[in-house]
């Protein structure tokens, strides 16, 4: 019933969104603020912008970002009509680093932060009301 190009329009709604989230706000998938260093000397170099390849955004910021490389690699890896698959193409690695230090980009039982699931939702009905004329009986077919 959904098209791909729909999944593939949504998702780059998504990753913007995410995007914001993470790197902008500066909130992990529970929409909690990164926690501090614990690295009293990391934090201090990266927030006079002392590391290696380090960008002017991330000074004087606990978001995971130094270069920029592992926010710009979050890209869509596919959509099709039945959704669409988000990730990391070359720094997946780090979110289980991250996700060891309890510093969490996604979650299994929380793959996205809720707002962003709840946009989803709301985009998917949306066009699945649209799609639907009024009046009309449709049988949808559950299962196998």
């Amino acid at each position: 019933m959904l098209s791909s190009s729909f999944f593939k329009q949504l998702a780059f709604k998504v990753i913007k969104s995410y995007k914001n989230h993470i790197w902008k706000d500066g909130k992990d998938v529970n929409d909690a603020k990164f926690k501090t260093y614990t690295s009293k000397a990391y934090a201090k170099r990266k927030n006079a912008g002392k590391l290696k390849r380090q960008s002017a955004e991330s000074r004087g910021k606990t978001t995971p970002i130094v270069s920029g490389d592992f926010k710009n690699d979050f890209k869509l890896i596919s959509a099709s009509e039945k959704g669409f698959t988000l990730g990391w193409a070359a720094h997946g690695s780090k979110v289980n680093w991250l996700a060891d230090n309890k510093r969490y980009m996604t979650k299994s039982n929380q793959p996205l932060p809720e707002e962003i699931l709840d946009n989803i939702d709301k985009a998917v009905r949306k066009e699945t009301e649209r799609q639907i004329p009024k009046n009309k009986v449709v049988h949808i077919k559950v299962g196998k």
